[in-house]
């Protein structure tokens, strides 16, 4: 190593810059995703039963939705339980999708028993029979009024629409997201009514873009104050540099790596570019 440091620095200089080319090809390729069992192994009972439930119920991850009408009594009208009931139909088509539990499907089913269990009726009520029905469901001290009233507040003003999404990864999730929020745009006018997306799903694919953004702001600043204290030790400009390039080209080769074999960064693989800059540094 000393002989070639010493007699071939050009062949050094190339032999890096070639390295750092295919290394940012390779960094091009990296994905920015994550899967909530994805860490698991193939014959996991858990990862399996998820798979089966995907397989014939469309998903099992939470994915809440909630809707503030901005005033009381407004999520009993007629007109307001109709654009809830397009809405969730909008969203039931969408593949990764599975049918709500909401105060929509208590109406339904209310409305159902009022006609003796037609399956027929299982609709929202007419304007003949939305009065006795909608009253029955808000003073209910039934199992119906019970399950009703998990689904809305006691001012009924917020709805809350519980959906069950596949594990798509974040990616995915986040552009289905994108899209929940724009169907809901069409139904309820952001001046008029606060529409959210939430669960564990939401979350998990905002945790690991919290964890993304984290390292790269938390590399920042290691790089900065390991620059800034080899400055104060050697009193040198150029000792900065040369202490801080080969320390990062290990990064940038490790980066390139997770590329070409379609590695994500996600939350188990983050960690790995704190331990290669550790190590590189000492």
């Amino acid at each position: 190593i000393i002989h070639i440091v010493l007699n071939h620095r050009k062949k050094v200089y190339i032999v890096a810059a070639m390295t750092v080319l295919l290394s940012g090809l390779g960094i091009s390729l990296i994905k920015i995703t994550g899967y909530m069992v994805e860490d698991l192994r193939e014959s996991d009972p858990i990862r399996q039963d998820l798979a089966f439930f995907e397989q014939h119920f469309d998903g099992l991850m939470p994915l809440e939705i909630t809707v503030d009408f901005g005033k009381p009594k407004q999520v009993m009208q007629l007109a307001n339980l109709e654009k809830l009931d397009q809405f969730s139909n909008e969203l039931v088509a969408m593949d990764e999708i599975s049918k709500p539990i909401s105060i929509i499907e208590v109406i339904k089913f209310a409305d159902q028993a009022f006609y003796n269990g037609n399956p027929a009726y299982f609709k929202l009520p007419t304007r003949t029979t939305q009065n006795f029905i909608l009253k029955y469901i808000s003073e209910s001290t039934s199992s119906v009024g019970n399950m009703a009233k998990s689904f809305v507040d006691s001012t009924m003003s917020h709805v809350r629409l519980s959906f069950r999404v596949k594990d798509i990864g974040t990616q995915k999730m986040e552009k289905l997201e994108k899209d929940i929020y724009s169907i809901a745009a069409k139904y309820f006018p952001a001046d008029k009514n606060t529409v959210k997306v939430t669960g564990s799903s939401i979350i998990n694919f905002k945790g690991t873009r919290y964890l993304v953004k984290n390292l790269f702001s938390s590399l920042a600043l290691a790089i900065f104050l390991i620059a800034l204290f080899i400055a104060w030790m050697f009193r040198r400009k150029r000792m900065v540099l040369v202490a801080l390039i080969p320390n990062l080209i290990p990064l940038i080769i490790t980066a390139a790596i997770m590329g070409y074999f379609n590695i994500p960064i996600k939350a188990s693989t983050i960690l790995v570019f704190s331990i290669a800059f550790g190590i590189s540094v000492d």
